[in-house]
């Protein structure tokens, strides 16, 4: 078995069938078909089940996909951490949207004028970095809700304060304005709500921050965020802190419990913690 193997059978249950997947890949489906079979073959096991022209892993298919993203993650760290060493090193970033609007930026600042680096960052919500974790498509993250996932380590780096806030004192609170689903300020914000007596009739979803700030200073509805988020707003006076209440939540670095760590993932998070 090869990695190229190994690979092709990540990208069909990455895009659910062959046929995507040989799209992606820039190949003949007959040639994905046969290295799913020529697997198959070599561990002498059934890693789909092909059920209405769908592919469905079986249990074995499950535990392939773990050992195959992490043996692919690995040779692809490799890959890049020896390809880039004479331009000082290649790193996958990943953070959910408060820590990338607020706090991101500066680590970015110090890091990449400590030495040159090559980055690449995803910015995204908390379900869906956890998600690049698992696929081995991010090296290190930093993430504001909770990690389900025992396979990602987490490491607490900063305490973050959500408020209530609003145009003015005077708005109706039935209606409050929240991330989308998987977002970690979502899921917090809704779990304390009861908590704090709060019981609007109407939650809204908008799936941006800024989005949300808009909404509130045209004077619609309330919202619980971050005080990164709105620390200008409450400056000039265009928001308000209502004072229904505090919710603390822990910023975490995560990353995959077999990640490998490099230099340059190391000299990352030691900037993350030293500039908290």
């Amino acid at each position: 078995m090869t990695i190229r193997h190994l690979k092709v059978f990540i990208c069909v249950v990455e895009n659910n069938g062959i046929t995507k997947a040989a799209d992606k890949l820039y190949i003949a489906q007959p040639a994905v078909s046969q290295t799913i079979a020529e697997l198959e073959k070599h561990y002498g096991v059934k890693l789909f089940d092909r059920l209405n022209r769908k592919l469905y892993l079986t249990p074995y298919g499950d535990r392939l996909l773990e050992y195959a993203r992490s043996l692919c993650g690995n040779f692809d760290d490799i890959e890049r951490e020896f390809a880039s060493s004479s331009d000082g090193g290649y790193l996958r970033i990943g953070a959910t949207v408060t820590i990338g609007t607020c706090l991101l930026p500066n680590y970015l600042a110090k890091f990449t004028n400590a030495d040159k680096y090559k980055i690449n960052v995803e910015v995204s919500n908390t379900k869906a970095i956890e998600k690049l974790i698992l696929q081995s498509k991010i090296d290190i993250s930093l993430v504001e809700g909770s990690i389900e996932s025992k396979d990602i380590v987490t490491i607490p780096f900063y305490q973050d304060e959500i408020i209530f806030v609003a145009k003015d004192k005077t708005i109706n609170t039935d209606c409050i304005i929240v991330r989308e689903a998987g977002s970690g300020s979502r899921d917090i914000v809704v779990s304390n709500l009861n908590k704090l007596a709060i019981t609007p009739t109407n939650i809204w979803t908008i799936s941006n921050t800024e989005g949300i700030i808009n909404m509130l200073e045209c004077g619609i509805g309330f919202s619980a965020i971050s005080k990164l988020l709105v620390k200008k707003q409450l400056e000039n006076g265009t928001l308000i802190d209502l004072k229904f209440g505090l919710i603390k939540r822990e910023f975490s670095i995560a990353y995959h419990k077999d990640k490998i760590f490099s230099d340059v993932i190391n000299n990352f998070i030691k900037i993350v913690k030293d500039n908290k």
